[in-house]
């Protein structure tokens, strides 16, 4: 029983690390899903956010389908994770994206305009 158990919590944190990569639920939904999980859990392989991800994340904020504070918190959520890593972009730019999200009163608000740029870049 043990091992099902051990199981299904790999399942819920899979689950849970792989909604957040996609934003494929209300981000309150996730950070509830994700509470239980310690930063440090491992997961293997670890997931990992895409560029791809990011660019649907960013384009359904144009859309008007998310707002802004969508936005920031969900890039708030990746960090310190170690069961998440971003894919390797030319001078870590997908990094750089994330973190301005994550902190847009230490870089710039997250405005159509801004967000335009991102796009641009990761393009």
């Amino acid at each position: 029983m043990g091992i099902e158990e051990n199981l299904t919590g790999a399942g819920r944190h899979r689950t849970a690390v792989e909604a957040l990569v996609r934003l494929d639920r209300p981000v309150g939904e996730i950070r509830r899903m994700l509470a239980p999980i310690s930063l440090d859990a491992n997961l293997v392989p670890p997931a990992i956010l895409r560029r791809a991800d990011v660019l649907s994340v960013l384009q359904r904020y144009l859309d008007g389908q998310l707002e802004a504070q969508d936005l920031e918190h969900w890039a708030e959520l990746f960090e310190g994770r170690s069961d998440v890593q971003c894919e390797d972009t030319p001078d870590h730019i997908l990094d750089q994206v994330m973190l301005e999200l994550a902190h847009p009163l230490l870089y710039e608000p997250i405005t159509k305009d801004t967000i335009e740029i991102k796009v641009i870049l990761l393009g």
